[in-house]
């Protein structure tokens, strides 16, 4: 949702391609490889800033915790559904859809609940599954409350944003 946020996409793109010795160059908050005739670019995500050009890769980040305007509503069906015709011309073009989960009501956990078919492949971990380097341990000493670590570090949606609020509500009075 936020350009700066997203920006720094473009940082790990810049380090991934030194790293490889890609050379590239780069034009304010865009890459661009001349030999490749390829540009990289964040959009933030809403319905104006994902269209009117071509993708050949989309990777759409953290899509469960994305809102948008004064509701909070997460605008990522829609996000998507402008996204996918940028790379209608384009055979090979693919997607990435990935989030730590938030709830049960929003479009990463129904594609989630799809699971694989025809057009997608889905992957599931908790954090010390996906990345070695910390303990289930450790994750709990970085988020004490059982429900938050379930969710932030267990990869367990929770039932609903609504729903945890009011029975947490509930629960203290």
């Amino acid at each position: 949702v936020a350009r700066e946020e997203a920006a720094q996409r473009i940082v790990t793109i810049e380090a991934i391609l030194n790293a490889i010795g890609v050379k590239f160059e780069k034009r304010g908050s865009e890459i661009f490889i001349p030999e490749r005739r390829v540009k990289f670019s964040v959009r933030t995500c809403s319905t104006t800033g994902t269209i009117g050009f071509t993708s050949v890769m989309i990777w759409a980040d953290e899509s469960a915790h994305w809102t948008s305007g004064d509701d909070y509503a997460n605008p990522a069906r829609e996000v998507m559904a402008n996204l996918r015709p940028t790379m209608a011309t384009q055979p090979t073009a693919f997607e990435v859809m990935c989030s730590a989960p938030w709830d049960r009501e929003n479009y990463h956990y129904e594609l989630m609940r799809q699971g694989d078919s025809g057009g997608q492949l889905t992957d599931h971990a908790a954090t010390w599954e996906a990345n070695p380097t910390i303990t289930e341990e450790e994750t709990h000493a970085l988020e004490p409350d059982p429900k938050e670590w379930q969710r932030a570090y267990a990869a367990i949606p929770s039932e609903s944003v609504q729903a945890d609020w009011f029975s947490i509500g509930l629960d203290r009075a």
